[in-house]
């Protein structure tokens, strides 16, 4: 079980436990920064300098930790108990590993957006400073209010994210980890 599986189930177990003990009839519990990494599928391709100022939207992949939390969307049962989460994201990094030789100083800007469940929106953006070129890693800022368990199912908890943007792309192939810092809350009232 990895440490991020074992605290989603930490605190997702403890408010069922508080629940259950009678004299209480809510509890709550948050956890403000979660931050799960996973490496985008693939290499995007580079391009001949110049040529094209627009990264083609590139969709992959982010499995979800599989803990009770992101079971079954934002609001289910445990038992008797009624129990709510929220997963939200606080911020997104990018990091190109070491052996590629690429960077991400030609981007003006990077977006980031979540689909699943039907339903598409813009996660992540990031703007071009020229005084503070990102190099090989960048932060994108939250764009909106995404709830990310609205786009996780039962059967599926891997969501599909896409990577678009502008600028001076790597002429040479690429890829990135991406981290998600995410903040997770979780409560649950007894009826």
């Amino acid at each position: 079980m990895t440490d991020t599986s074992r605290k989603l189930s930490l605190l997702l177990g403890s408010i069922v436990a508080i629940t259950g003990c009678g004299d209480l009839f809510q509890a709550r519990a948050d956890e403000p920064s979660l931050v799960v990494t996973e490496r985008i599928q693939g290499e995007i391709p580079g391009v001949p300098a110049g040529l094209v100022k627009t990264l083609p939207p590139y969709s992959f992949t982010f499995d979800m930790p599989s803990t009770p939390i992101s079971e079954n969307g934002a609001t289910n049962t445990v038992g008797p108990a009624k129990v709510s989460a929220s997963i939200q994201l606080n911020q997104a990094g990018m990091s190109i590993p070491a052996n590629y030789n690429a960077d991400f100083d030609g981007f003006d800007t990077l977006q980031l957006t979540i689909s699943g469940n039907g339903k598409t929106q813009v996660l992540a953006r990031y703007l071009k400073d020229p005084a503070n070129l990102p190099g090989k890693s960048l932060v994108m800022a939250r764009a909106e209010d995404v709830e990310i368990l609205d786009y996780v199912s039962s059967a599926n908890r891997t969501i599909t994210l896409t990577l678009s943007g502008t600028g001076s792309l790597p002429s040479s192939n690429w890829t990135a980890d991406v981290d998600m810092d995410l903040k997770l809350a979780a409560g649950a009232s007894w009826p």
